[in-house]
């Protein structure tokens, strides 16, 4: 199937009707809400590696001969989740995930249905603030892109903060205090030994964030607030590190800084996460992302909104090494700058939506360079 017949197909599920809310099913002091998510994506990509030669972002380095492949169709996120309440203070959430269903690349083994969260929290509410304790496979507050729901990104991919983020959907632990002023997060993550080994190693991590006039506080943490009405803002900061159970010499600390802006029609973000890794003896590697993005939300004729977006991102994995020359892979990471300009329409906010984004990556060093479209639907209720 050739490109000028992808897109085509895929622009064809705008024409769907507009996804509503969740099913909601109550019995008593139980509420129970089942949701679905679909994300079909069209990848196009042009990209070479160190040396200028073809690179296939998805296979790798390509063979004497042959040609590198530049386009990947999938269903980037497909997922199912149940998610409740019982009585007031304690939530629950199972969600089942077959992403990347369809595409090619080395490493993709997740096109079979699986369990991607699972965790239960209890909140314990006083007069000056609430206390919640929440266990299970979730994704840990340090990295702000990661819990920003990938339902309401303002690209179809994340943002590159995510390169130094601490594990995603692992067993965890966390305890979140919130008050009228300051939120605070305090959790330890297990995680797979910095060797390769299961088990064995452990993240800590706090975080904090505010908005300082409460009235101004975000009420919910989004990529994009739909061109609503109002003002609002948060300023995160957050540490971890990781400790290796078998070897005290191994560890991991980071540091990051985070901020979200809303008014109107207008919103923006930014990160900066430092990394400071010793896996061994002459091993000390730094590693930094710097980050911002933003989106400006035009209203149009039959309650269909447009959105530009901008994002730059700045990526170095080892501060020491001004030689750097690992070409793109999958969704970015290596080191390099990277820009993105792109545009989201919605036809029912972010339940229903199609957002094109066009990413140029350009290496530290090296002839390395990649440019990827990405056309994205999504179909959530």
């Amino acid at each position: 199937m050739t490109v000028r017949t992808l897109v085509p197909s895929l622009a064809l599920l705008v024409s769907l009707p507009a996804a509503g809310s969740a099913v909601e099913l109550l019995s008593g002091d139980i509420s129970v809400d089942l949701s679905v998510r679909i994300q079909s994506r069209l990848e196009v990509i042009s990209a070479s590696d160190a040396t200028g030669e073809d690179y296939d972002i998805w296979d790798g380095p390509v063979a004497a001969g042959e040609e590198a492949h530049n386009v990947n169709l999938m269903f980037r996120r497909a997922r199912a989740w149940i998610s409740g309440s019982y009585k007031d203070n304690t939530k629950f959430n199972l969600t089942f995930a077959a992403d990347n269903t369809g595409a090619r690349g080395q490493g993709l083994n997740d096109d079979q249905w699986e369990m991607l969260y699972g965790w239960v929290s209890h909140t314990m509410q006083t007069e000056a603030a609430d206390h919640t304790l929440v266990f299970g496979k979730f994704v840990p507050a340090f990295t702000p892109t990661l819990y920003n729901s990938s339902g309401s990104l303002l690209f179809p991919t994340r943002r590159l903060s995510t390169t130094l983020s601490t594990p995603l959907s692992t067993m965890a632990l966390e305890y979140r205090l919130g008050s009228e002023y300051v939120d605070a997060y305090a959790g330890v993550i297990e995680a797979d030994e910095i060797g390769g080994d299961d088990g064995g190693d452990y993240w800590f991590y706090l975080r904090g964030e505010t908005a300082f006039l409460p009235e101004y506080k975000a009420p919910k943490r989004t990529e994009s607030f739909l061109g609503a009405e109002g003002m609002d803002w948060l300023v995160g900061a957050a540490v971890a590190t990781r400790i290796d159970g078998d070897d005290e010499d191994e560890e991991i600390t980071q540091f990051g800084l985070d901020g979200l802006f809303h008014r109107d029609a207008l919103t923006a973000s930014f990160d900066f996460i430092y990394r400071t890794a010793d896996t061994g003896p002459d091993t000390d590697v730094t590693s930094m992302v710097i980050e911002a993005q933003g989106g400006y939300c035009f209203p149009l004729e039959n309650d269909l909104l447009l959105e530009p977006a901008l994002r730059l991102a700045l990526v170095d994995q080892n501060d020491d090494d001004d030689d750097e020359t690992t070409p793109y892979s999958r969704d970015g990471g290596a080191s390099g700058m990277y820009i993105t300009a792109g545009v989201n329409c919605y036809f029912d906010g972010h339940h229903h939506k199609l957002q094109a984004a066009l990413t140029s990556f350009t290496p530290e060093d090296g002839d390395a360079d990649a440019v990827i479209f990405r056309l994205q639907h999504q179909l959530s209720f």
